[in-house]
């Protein structure tokens, strides 16, 4: 009995050791997928400003109108809807979700160099050639939007979400901002076209690094899918909690983007606003996200996601209706900043974490189709809704503030799927709500 005694004691011993050791190194691995998620959105947030902030202007230079901003903005997620669409059968082709991202991933980083060849194409094709060169990264960006997903639930555990999200936003925020006046003083510096050329140019290798860093995950659990081989599991549309994020992201990105795609317009065209004012315009937003989202889990943590958003989608109308009635520069800068931070709240940090919450990690490329179908048919819809304004000969600062009601309304709309969620009363809510807040 002393020896089965001696030896079930120095057999629990070595499985304890195993364990701790094992944990450790899950631990070690998530720490290492964590450094990389956040210096993989830094390192594009670099390059993110040549499409995000001056892709626009570039188009204006060419000789683009409103209709062909629209369908620069709009054509990308068109080609997200569809190519989302084949995200199973993508990645049942590969072992894992990493592998499975890197040709998409790369396809997707093609919109930063692709509108550097506008300018050695005849003057009527260089229009039709930006409207292609932003459409075809939409092919990578549908597979590798769900692909990411995915590999950031294997990689992350979800008590940490929220707090990823966040980091991921800051630096984000942060690097576009320095990205932003970097190239505003660039653009100013050196002729047109050299000078657009060379940023496109310098974005993409940027965005190259961004890449490696993704590739470099490695999930601390491997979720076992069923992928296109058997029939699925759940369906996701059978999930309240799923229909109720869907829901939300449809409503608030239909809202922002609706009259988004014209502020570039409005700034340059009506208010004489120059590349550097804009890379001004662009470093206050994002400083201004940024700071919003170092304070995200606080927020998440008295507010919910839900009421993050709609303080979010309330301080972008208030933006938006700032722009249009405002001719004043100055203030316009005042209108960025409460819409920078109102939007990175929404999009980066809230939407996202709710997504994560509802979505069962073993059925993530599942879900991720599903969402990501409606997210890109959203994108592709909402620009045109201020093309019908245009052809109604509206001012843009008349479409801005129809925006800005746009956006008030998608923050109601929330507010009452908030309500529904809760099963309780808006005055027990509210009261709820007013609670944490003073905690």
């Amino acid at each position: 009995m002393l020896w089965v005694g001696l030896g079930t004691t120095i057999t629990l011993g070595l499985l304890s050791l195993i364990m701790i050791s094992s944990s450790r190194e899950v631990a070690a691995t998530e720490a290492a997928n964590y450094s990389h998620l956040v210096s993989d959105i830094a390192w594009f947030g670099l390059g993110w400003a040549a499409v995000d902030r001056f892709r626009a202007v570039y188009a204006l230079h060419l000789g683009a109108d409103e209709y062909t901003l629209n369908l620069i903005a709009a054509m990308p997620a068109l080609l997200l809807t569809l190519s989302a669409t084949f995200a199973l059968w993508w990645r049942a082709r590969h072992t894992d979700s990493v592998r499975a991202i890197l040709l998409p991933t790369f396809i997707f980083r093609l919109i930063y160099i692709l509108p550097a060849f506008a300018t050695v194409l005849p003057g009527h094709l260089q229009i039709p050639w930006l409207i292609f060169a932003a459409a075809l990264p939409g092919i990578g960006q549908g597979l590798s939007a769900v692909l990411f997903v995915v590999c950031v639930q294997e990689s992350v555990a979800q008590e940490r979400m929220t707090q990823l999200f966040s980091r991921r936003s800051v630096y984000f925020n942060i690097a576009l901002a320095l990205s932003a006046v970097g190239f505003g003083i660039w653009l100013e510096a050196v002729p047109f076209p050299m000078n657009y050329n060379a940023m496109f140019v310098f974005s993409f290798g940027l965005t190259l690094v961004s890449m490696w860093h993704v590739l470099q995950l490695k999930p601390i659990h491997q979720p076992v899918e069923t992928f296109v081989s058997n029939p699925p599991r759940q369906s996701p549309w059978k999930s309240k909690a799923f229909r109720n994020v869907v829901i939300v992201m449809a409503v608030t990105f239909a809202a922002f983007t609706a009259v988004n795609a014209l502020i570039p317009m409005r700034l340059r065209n009506e208010l004489g606003a120059t590349e550097s004012y804009i890379a001004l315009f662009g470093l206050l937003e994002l400083l201004a996200g940024a700071l919003a989202s170092a304070y995200a889990p606080r927020l998440v943590k008295r507010l919910g996601y839900y009421g993050v958003i709609v303080c979010g989608m309330t301080a972008t109308a208030v933006g938006a209706a700032v722009l249009g009635l405002s001719n004043n520069l100055a203030i316009s800068l005042i209108a960025g900043v409460v819409s920078g931070s109102g939007w990175m709240l929404v999009a980066m940090v809230a939407v996202i974490g709710l997504y994560t919450e509802s979505v069962p990690v073993g059925d993530a490329t599942r879900f991720g189709v599903a969402y990501h179908q409606v997210y890109g048919l959203v994108l592709f819809l909402a620009p045109f809704s201020s093309n019908l304004l245009v052809s109604a000969d509206m001012s843009l600062s008349t479409i801005l503030i129809i925006g800005a009601a746009l956006r008030l309304a998608a923050g109601i709309v929330v507010g009452g799927i908030w309500l529904a969620s809760t099963g309780r009363s808006a005055r027990a809510t509210l009261q709820a709500l007013a609670a944490r807040v003073h905690l």
